[in-house]
């Protein structure tokens, strides 16, 4: 994890913090069913996904899925769903299939086989309005969805692996907030090809392309200039017209809209924004922990979750432990704690970084918010990115083995000593892009 964009522009006379969430998608993959990661994105990171809202039970076209893939379904509260597999065989191959549903936090729900030749019911009710993620993987063989009681999709953030369905298609949700829509086709070798066409929800064609012998993928766009906001478009999988033959090939959603293909066009899904659905109650602790000089233990967290909060912080963690233990040691102490009351903690990380007016080695390069430097590094320093990267790994990479940790808080507010008699409170200012989903 890193940031990748290293600009940051500064503003005078506001206080600005910014909340870096590596979200708890990060932990959980190497448990029941092994590694899903790659599943989701090259990052491994897990897209924050809802659904339209269906309950009635749909039969699809069959869509013939291989290897490994990932599903994602919307389900509604208190409503059962039922999903039924069919397993496909491919050649002579006799192994079977198996599958593992998943909460969006990687919680293992179910798993199964799917037997060679045969069908598979997949159930289960839940108790919140939520998205959940069914895994199959069929080794060389193959799959149909053949009907779901839920919206259900493809995800291709990473690639959905397909073979065959000449003259199928499959159907592409555009948020109302994006334009367009870019997707790459990946042949399997230079015999086996695909053509793919995009069209509009009056079945005019947008964009089409196929793979060939010297083009082992392709990608096809809907354009800068045409805007299809708010609109489901459709994707025909067809033969190659310039040689080879349709067999297995993979395809990729590209860029900032929702990493899903579905077998119908009612069946639709958007990115649910963090902190969108449940509020959450969040208790930053300088009183009970401050009582305690900062050794936090679990009592203090119960009282807060007792009085409702989701989420608790501790402002800073004790110097004075006998024997000593780290932040880092004290922070996962902390997540499992939180974890085991189903709360969440975050890490709260000063996010500037000391120096001294009369160190040559920051001289140009400490923070400038008026007329005279001040002693923290500034915020388009080496060292202060060195600084966050360093701990922000740190940190990410304890979550993947304590839950309980959310993310880190970064503090951006200047507590040098020149603070007061600067002509301005002097706070770094940062801001997130959201089409880069990058620092700027």
């Amino acid at each position: 994890m890193g940031v990748t964009k290293r600009e940051l522009s500064w503003k005078n006379g506001a206080l600005y913090f910014f909340a870096l969430f590596f979200i708890a998608s990060l932990s959980g993959f190497a448990d029941a069913g092994g590694d899903w990661s790659t599943l989701f994105s090259p990052s491994g990171i897990v897209p924050n996904l809802s659904s339209s809202t269906r309950t009635n039970n749909v039969t699809f076209p069959e869509i013939r899925l291989r290897r490994k893939n990932l599903l994602v379904i919307g389900a509604q509260s208190g409503s059962d769903i039922n999903v039924i597999l069919s397993h496909k065989q491919i050649s002579t191959y006799t192994n079977d299939g198996t599958w593992e549903l998943r909460k969006a936090d990687m919680t293992y729900i179910d798993h199964g086989d799917l037997e060679l030749g045969g069908t598979e019911t997949i159930s289960y009710t839940p108790v919140d309005d939520e998205v959940v993620y069914l895994c199959v993987d069929m080794g060389s063989n193959a799959f149909v969805v053949q009907s779901s009681s839920a919206p259900i999709g493809i995800v291709a953030s990473k690639e959905a692996t397909l073979i065959d369905n000449s003259g199928r298609e499959l159907f592409i949700n555009i948020p109302s907030t994006w334009k367009k829509v870019s997707l790459t086709a990946y042949a399997n070798n230079v015999n086996e090809n695909v053509k793919i066409e995009l069209y509009d929800p009056n079945n005019t064609i947008i964009a089409q392309g196929q793979t060939d012998a010297s083009n082992q993928e392709v990608v096809i766009s809907s354009g800068e200039t045409e805007d299809y906001s708010g609109m489901v478009l459709t994707l025909k999988i067809l033969p190659p017209t310039n040689g080879g033959y349709l067999d297995d090939y993979k395809i990729k959603l590209n860029g900032h809209i929702p990493p899903v293909l579905t077998f119908v066009d009612q069946d639709k899904f958007t990115f649910s924004h963090f902190g969108s659905g449940k509020k959450l109650a969040v208790v930053v602790d300088k009183v009970l922990a401050a009582s305690n000089s900062y050794d936090v233990e679990d009592w203090m967290v119960q009282e807060f979750f007792e009085a409702g909060f989701d989420i608790y912080l501790a402002r800073e963690f004790s110097n004075k432990l006998k024997p000593p233990k780290t932040d880092l040691e004290q922070l996962e102490e902390l997540a499992d704690w939180c974890e085991a009351k189903k709360m969440k903690t975050l890490m709260w990380m000063r996010a500037t970084l000391k120096t001294e007016l009369t160190e040559p080695d920051s001289a140009g390069k400490r923070y400038l918010p008026g007329t005279n430097e001040i002693s923290i590094w500034s915020p388009n320093s080496q060292q202060l990115w060195d600084y966050l990267e360093e701990n922000i790994i740190d940190y990410a990479t304890l979550s993947k083995t304590s839950p309980g940790l959310l993310g880190v808080f970064l503090d951006f507010e200047d507590y040098s000593p020149e603070k007061h008699s600067a002509p301005t409170i002097t706070t770094y200012y940062v801001r997130f892009s959201p089409k880069a989903g990058q620092l700027e």
